[in-house]
């Protein structure tokens, strides 16, 4: 088992979301997605991957 700090590596900007993948494997893909105030993030799926 192994842990994390991943506040971090959160990356932000004012111009669009920040995006960071912390584990990403053939069906499962975990991402930290930073966001500033008033920024937004579209819900959506990927065909085939679960996501956390």
């Amino acid at each position: 088992m192994f842990t994390r700090n991943v506040s971090a590596l959160a990356k932000y900007s004012p111009v669009k979301r920040g995006k960071t993948d912390l584990v990403k494997g053939e069906k499962l893909f975990a991402g930290l997605n930073s966001l500033e105030p008033g920024q937004e993030h579209a819900l959506h799926a990927h065909e085939g991957q679960e996501k956390m």
